[in-house]
């Protein structure tokens, strides 16, 4: 079972996405290196510094870290994912609750909004959630635990409406992937999308293979 402690993080240019960008970016929809050579995810590191560095952000979501080459350097786990939404909405989404959640949903997203419900300190109006999961069964018995770093607020989102806008970032951590084994992973932001180009602008597909 899937443990879910909030921390996210959205991630650049990949080819299944019209909006959502994936950090690293993938080669062709793999994100691939060797978790024992350095020369193998120099390149993936440097690109989510330069991400996080552009917009004077500083994380201190461990392990998801610079400092911890966002665990990319770590034998016994996986990567953090970094995801960002630049690109306008058609329309601006509504939040889910725990009645309106699409039955379709993952159990995991189901408990913990209504964990937040019952938390009369959290709000749950102006959220949009994150989930990843293996897109097949298989994928999903190796994708191991995740833990997603942050929400997303919902009233910082790029709109067609405004003029300017923040572009908001956020991660998963991947606890313990299986190795040596592609790993098809679908990852998705839940909002009630008003127009189909928004939908299908929330989901976002790449493969992670660790050696």
């Amino acid at each position: 079972m899937l443990t879910l402690k909030l921390f996210i993080i959205l991630s650049p240019l990949v080819t299944f996405s019209k909006a959502i960008r994936i950090y690293p970016a993938t080669r062709e929809g793999l994100i691939w290196y060797n978790s024992s050579d350095p020369n193998s995810y120099a390149g993936y590191v440097s690109e989510i510094d330069d991400l996080l560095n552009q917009q004077n952000r500083i994380m201190n979501w461990s392990p998801c870290m610079s400092s911890s080459s966002y665990s990319f350097s770590s034998t016994n786990t996986g990567p953090c994912i970094f995801f960002s939404f630049p690109e306008k909405l058609k329309e601006t989404p509504e939040s889910y609750n725990s009645t309106t959640l699409p039955a379709n949903a993952p159990d995991y997203l189901h408990s913990y909004i209504i964990g937040l419900e019952a938390d009369r300190v959290r709000k749950t109006h102006n959220l949009a959630y994150i989930t990843c999961n293996g897109t097949s069964p298989a994928d999903e018995e190796n994708i191991g635990p995740l833990h997603f770093l942050r929400n997303l607020e919902i009233s910082i989102l790029p709109y067609s409406a405004l003029t300017t806008f923040t572009e908001d970032v956020i991660a998963v951590y991947f606890e313990k992937p299986m190795r040596y084994i592609v790993i098809n992973v679908t990852c998705k932001i839940w909002a009630n999308f008003k127009t189909l180009e928004d939908f299908e602008a929330s989901v976002v597909t790449f493969d992670l293979l660790i050696d």
